[in-house]
């Protein structure tokens, strides 16, 4: 194999595992995907140290994305340039266990239940609040009929849980910005009901996401 096939081959894999990696992570629960973009992420703060809250986030996108490339094609590179006929074979092992470990990324979305509260766990890596789209929660029976949904209207609609209990609850959230987020349902109202031995389905909508993450609990007393 020539040294040019060599980089263009190096060159379309460390781009294939980038894209694998952030096609990954758009699925449901799958943000900890992105661990394997944290090289780029991490070098290209150096030139935009407010990252996608700068003033040109895709610019910052891109140079993570250049550079992870970059690395993940030089490691390719190292394996195509063996002498061995089967070094194709070896690169495509390689991409192929990067593409499985960022599926290991994805973590469930955790929820805690007792008999009088939920929990629904949002948080991304443990310890950070995620951006929201939305959230709404439906009789599992009825799930066209929420008795809670809110809606975020900026990107500062950010949250580690959402807790719920038996009986009543505000409408009104503790940690985002109340300018952050509009409630859809109750319509004008501060409380809202969630009945006892009746399931609810609580559905987790977040922004670029092809899908909805969603979780079912009820209470018994």
């Amino acid at each position: 194999m020539t040294t040019q096939r060599h980089f263009v081959y190096a060159g379309c894999i460390g781009l294939l595992i980038c894209l694998t990696c952030m096609g990954v992570a758009q699925l449901p629960h799958c943000d900890n995907a992105m661990m394997l973009m944290l090289p780029g992420i991490l070098i290209a703060a150096l030139a935009v140290p407010q990252g996608i809250h700068s003033y040109n986030p895709y610019l910052y996108v891109f140079l993570a994305g250049l550079i992870n490339s970059f690395l993940y094609g030089v490691i390719a590179l190292l394996i195509l340039r063996g002498r061995s006929n089967a070094s194709i074979a070896k690169a495509s092992i390689v991409t192929a266990l990067l593409a499985t470990l960022s599926l290991t990324g994805c973590s469930v979305t955790k929820l805690e239940s007792s008999s009088d509260t939920a929990t629904i766990h949002v948080e991304t890596l443990a310890d950070y609040p995620t951006t929201i789209k939305s959230l709404r929660i439906a009789p599992s029976a009825s799930p066209n009929t929420p008795v809670f949904a809110v809606e975020g209207v900026t990107d500062r609609f950010q949250i580690h849980e959402f807790v719920f209990h038996s009986g009543l609850n505000q409408t009104r959230l503790d940690e985002p910005p109340s300018d952050s987020y509009r409630i859809l349902t109750p319509v004008g109202g501060e409380t809202f009901a969630l009945a006892t031995n009746t399931k609810y389905t609580v559905t987790v909508c977040k922004p670029h996401h092809l899908l909805c993450d969603k979780e079912e609990f009820s209470f018994s007393k």
